[in-house]
């Protein structure tokens, strides 16, 4: 079973994939099934795992590639920031 830590290593893998991708058919639909992985993974997660909150609605909004190139590097610094500076 996963442990919140992997899952928030997990998040940080793909926060540098959606920073890298190119939006290509391809590119989406690995961003796609790592996303539906992540969200998988901590909803399998025992009532009895303590879940920080940023990390739940982090991992539950990811979409990352629904927003504006313009707006991309930003959202993306945000959220690496922000799962960066959880203590778990």
């Amino acid at each position: 079973m996963r442990k919140v830590e992997e899952i928030r290593a997990d998040l940080l893998r793909y926060i540098a994939r959606e920073r890298a991708s190119d939006y290509s058919a391809g590119s989406l639909n690995e961003l796609w099934e790592f996303a539906i992985r992540l969200k998988t993974e901590l909803a399998e997660l025992p009532a009895s795992a303590s879940v920080p909150f940023e990390l739940h609605n982090l991992v539950s909004n990811v979409d990352f590639g629904a927003v504006r190139r313009e707006y991309r590097s930003w959202v993306l610094d945000d959220a690496e920031r922000a799962v960066g500076s959880l203590t778990l």
